[in-house]
């Protein structure tokens, strides 16, 4: 059972609030409905959109009491907030709380009494809880006042903190072919690619032969990323005479869930059409025995198969200078020669004996100085010297003061009278 508040206790609250009292028309004041009092306020919206409580009053049995089903009576009231603010104990002093309040005139006994928040359509308050208070008992000829709060939910609150990044793709800044882009069949080139990436992001390329079709490659054969800088090389080679054309695409890449994939494949699976690579096609040459520009190296001599077509006849101008019968003209440029009709094409003969090996490359330059060894130990004192002549002697210092004079010494012995002098 409930303990009662004093009166006093009332009393005090009304004053610490501001209530006064409030009077009707020239009647005097308003009736209340059966079994209650009203304030007679206007209604005040909260700013969630309350506008004040429902109470409800049943009436239950006491502890150690039976209650007859016919004395079980429900009470019911609607109250707009008051025009102030709820302040002091128990709450924080400096606090204000909307709130509102009915006085039941109610037989002695006990009571179940709930107050719900409602809206201005009279609707219970979404995402609030009904304040509630069980066995409360009331006293006769004495006011129990209580004070129930409801508790209702904030609105939902979260961060976002946004974080902007730049991203560049990277950039194909050499291409380097060993020996050269014009081969011989049956012999690999070697084709190497520099790329750079300003952010230092990893790089992923892709070779692919984009026309003609190779016979062998392209194969990577070496590929070494320092920062944002890669070098990586593939090998080439066919085993029929034609020209080819190879493109490589440069990625950058992102370290995504535990694997690495690249940024253009990441903005699209953000539903962004982003491109972040580069890309560089070149051509490729592969030639047989059938024609030798200028003469020289196998190396350096373009294939005269289709794209450039059957080769004219003509005169052989630019070699040794003598007619050998029919001739292949300038092709693209170059000049070269052939002896008699082109005939059926041959086997291939037997691999030659493997070249020898090339002269000795230059010196390389002196590498850097190493650094300095350390300090060795400090030797021992050696003998001392001899001493060196005499220095000359020093000007004459100043003559110091006179001295005192000395005692005055005995009287000599009376000398003889001279001779008397003349007469006057």
């Amino acid at each position: 059972m409930r303990p009662a508040l004093s009166l006093g206790l009332a009393a005090s609250l009304a004053a610490a609030l501001g209530l006064v009292a409030c009077t009707g028309g020239p009647n005097g004041p308003a009736e209340p409905g059966p079994g209650h009092t009203s304030t007679g306020l206007a209604l005040s919206a909260h700013a969630d959109g309350a506008v004040g409580f429902h109470y409800v009053v049943t009436r239950v049995a006491c502890n150690g009491e039976s209650l007859d089903p016919a004395d079980a009576v429900t009470h019911e009231a609607t109250e707009p907030f008051l025009p102030f603010e709820f302040q002091g104990d128990p709450m924080n002093p400096a606090a204000n709380h909307a709130f509102a309040d009915h006085f039941f005139t109610l037989p002695a006994g006990c009571y179940d009494v709930s107050a719900t928040p409602i809206d201005a359509a009279g609707e219970p308050m979404s995402g609030c809880e009904p304040a509630r208070a069980a066995g409360v008992e009331v006293a006769d000829a004495e006011t129990t006042e209580i004070l129930l709060i409801s508790h209702c939910e904030s609105d939902p609150v979260g961060g976002l903190d946004g974080i902007a990044a730049l991203n560049h793709p990277p950039t194909l800044t050499l291409l380097e072919f060993n020996p050269s882009k014009f081969n011989t069949i049956c012999a690999d080139t070697k084709v190497c690619a520099i790329v750079t990436d300003i952010d230092d992001d990893k790089i992923r390329l892709v070779w692919q032969v984009t026309k003609g079709e190779l016979s062998g490659g392209p194969t990577v054969v070496s590929s070494v990323q320092h920062g944002g800088s890669l070098t990586e090389c593939v090998a080439v080679g066919s085993e029929v005479a034609g020209a080819f054309e190879i493109t490589v695409w440069a990625y950058d890449q992102r370290y995504d869930n535990e694997v690495w994939i690249d940024w253009e494949a990441w903005f699209a699976s953000e539903g962004h059409n982003i491109l972040s690579h580069d890309s560089l096609s070149f051509p490729l040459y592969f030639m047989g025995e059938d024609c030798y520009p200028g003469g020289g190296s196998d190396l350096d001599k373009p294939d005269v198969s289709p794209p450039y077509g059957d080769v004219p006849h003509g005169k052989d101008t630019e070699s040794d200078g003598h007619d050998v019968g029919p001739c292949d003209a300038k092709v693209d440029g170059l000049d070269c020669f052939c002896v008699g009709e082109r005939g059926p094409e041959g086997p291939m003969g037997p691999r030659g004996p493997k070249g020898k090996m090339g002269p000795q490359g230059p010196e390389g330059p002196e590498g850097p100085e190493g650094p300095a060894g350390p300090e060795g130990p400090e030797g021992p004192v050696g003998p001392e010297g001899p001493m060196g002549p005499e220095g000359p002697m020093g000007p004459e210092g100043p003559m110091g003061p006179e001295g005192p004079m000395g005692p005055e010494g005995p009287m000599g012995p009376e000398g003889p009278m001279g001779p008397e002098g003349p007469m006057g």
